[in-house]
């Protein structure tokens, strides 16, 4: 981990000392929120969740300065701004892109996420597993989907945590969430779907882009019109129970 991956965990844990907490909705009613004049809550949810203009002496100075060191911090006109969210996921709080994300390169994090996380909570109820398991999370953005497994299975297994994703930022806040929230035996992999993926893995998961963006940002671009039955993503869908995918819905 870097010093500005550093950064910004200590940033996280700043808020969290501050019990911050902030849910995700849908960017159509970000922006509505955002359009009113006093909307947003307290300076915390303005500059980290509603991802609002801010002046410098209104955040606490060492917010700020982990702001800065951690390079996610700009400046507009005699205002600053932070480049990234922390939103609130069960007992995890998870940095990612901030509002809007624009971006070719944005993290997402939205309610598609708190879906995605409901399911595999759901479908792992019954999941057998004893001992070492390697969960690979493929498309994993923030890491959430992979870094929740890892706490459904904690009582059950020991388990090796991989985070693959074509994005080298989905990856470096991949290391800071899993850092964040106290998740052991995590590694990343710069990996379109399992090209830098040498290994088997007893769980594969996936909540993969499926939208047609004429931006082609890569975290909702057309990703799974490529998985015919003929991809390598679609190949671990008849393995045994051993190495289950569970697809987007």
């Amino acid at each position: 981990m870097d010093p500005t991956e550093q950064a910004l965990v200590t940033l996280g844990r700043e808020l969290q000392a501050c019990d911050y907490h902030f849910t995700t909705i849908t960017p159509a009613s970000h922006s509505r929120v955002n359009s009113r004049v006093n909307g947003g809550g307290d300076v915390l949810a303005r500059v980290f969740g509603w991802s609002r203009c801010f002046q410098a002496a209104e955040l606490p100075n060492v917010m700020l300065a982990l702001l800065d060191a951690s390079g996610e911090l700009e400046r507009e006109g005699e205002l600053f701004r932070s480049k990234v969210r922390f939103s609130s996921l069960g007992p995890h709080l998870l940095v990612h892109s901030a509002f809007p994300t624009e971006a070719a390169d944005s993290v997402f994090f939205g309610p598609d996420t708190y879906r995605f996380v409901r399911a595999l909570r759901q479908a792992l109820q019954d999941f057998a597993v004893d001992g070492a398991c390697t969960v690979i999370d493929i498309g994993s953005g923030t890491g959430a989907g992979g870094l929740c497994v890892a706490d459904l299975l904690a009582n059950r297994a020991e388990p090796d945590i991989v985070l693959a994703d074509i994005n080298p930022k989905a990856l470096r806040y991949s290391r800071v969430n899993a850092s964040l929230n106290g998740v052991a035996r995590v590694r990343t992999a710069l990996s379109d779907v399992f090209t830098r993926i040498n290994e088997g893995g007893n769980l594969i998961i996936s909540n993969p882009p499926y939208l047609l963006d004429a931006k082609t940002r890569a975290y909702r671009n057309e990703s799974w019109t490529r998985c015919t039955p003929s991809n390598s993503i679609w190949k671990m869908c008849p393995a045994p129970p051993s190495a289950r995918c569970c697809p987007k819905d």
